[in-house]
């Protein structure tokens, strides 16, 4: 099967995610705007550039935008760079590097989708390696199967990795009997396109990946990513027929 382009593989990935789907309902919101919901939470759309701004979502350089008179070309959905003028955008190639002056022209943005699902060139390289690769034994002498990744964030020019206990080490019993919880740690490293995967392994461990997760009675609430805790449930027998 020939392997396909960063340009291929990002577009299809937009295609699936913003194709809805049967359980998808339209919420209207304070303003007029209606947003689409799935199981209480937005899902992954293409929004009016007025409405991102009513939504404290204004438009930002690296957003995918799509052009709302004529999306029927190679530029059709592309980065947004900048503005122009009223109605003119500087647009730039997904997966390239390659620019195109765009005028007379409207664009929404797409909002709400995984972001790891739009990288590409060496961000998607990095986050491959902070996400797997460094929290591997075979690259990272000070990994252990219960530290796993807690999650990924890109921030401009500062890359974000948390650590977090496996399910099994999650919870501990303190000196009074009490629950207490691991808690995530958290690296902030500077990226760029020189950034390789021994230098986020470095300085991950400069900053205590290493050390023993500290144990707290408050329940963590960032650096959880893929998560999952176990829930009792209560089960009732049936009754026995006479």
């Amino acid at each position: 099967m020939e392997k396909r382009s960063a340009f291929e593989r990002v577009l299809m990935n937009i295609a699936v995610d913003t194709a809805g789907s049967c359980f998808d309902k339209m919420v209207r919101l304070n303003g007029g705007w209606h947003l689409r919901f799935r199981f209480d939470h937005p899902v992954a759309q293409f929004i009016p550039l007025e409405m991102a701004e009513s939504i404290d979502m204004p438009l930002k350089k690296g957003d995918i935008v799509r052009c709302k008179t004529n999306p029927n070309h190679h530029w059709g959905i592309s980065v947004y760079v900048d503005k122009l003028g009223y109605s003119d955008w500087l647009l730039q190639e997904i997966g390239g590097d390659a620019q195109l002056k765009m005028y007379n022209e409207d664009l929404d943005v797409l909002r709400f989708m995984n972001p790891t699902r739009l990288y590409t060139g060496h961000q998607q390289k990095v986050y491959q390696w902070a996400s797997s690769k460094a929290f591997s034994e075979r690259y990272n002498e000070e990994a252990r199967q219960f530290k796993r990744c807690g999650g990924v964030e890109f921030d401009g020019d500062i890359l974000t990795i948390w650590c977090r206990a496996h399910i099994f080490a999650m919870e501990r019993q303190g000196d009074n009997e009490e629950i207490l919880y691991a808690q995530p740690k958290k690296f902030t490293i500077p990226w760029g396109k020189t950034t390789r995967l021994k230098d986020i392994i470095a300085a991950m461990s400069e900053q205590g990946f290493g050390s023993d997760f500290e144990y707290a009675p408050e329940k963590p609430t960032e650096g959880q990513a893929g998560y999952a805790s176990f829930t009792h449930v209560a089960v009732r027998k049936p009754l026995r027929r006479l």
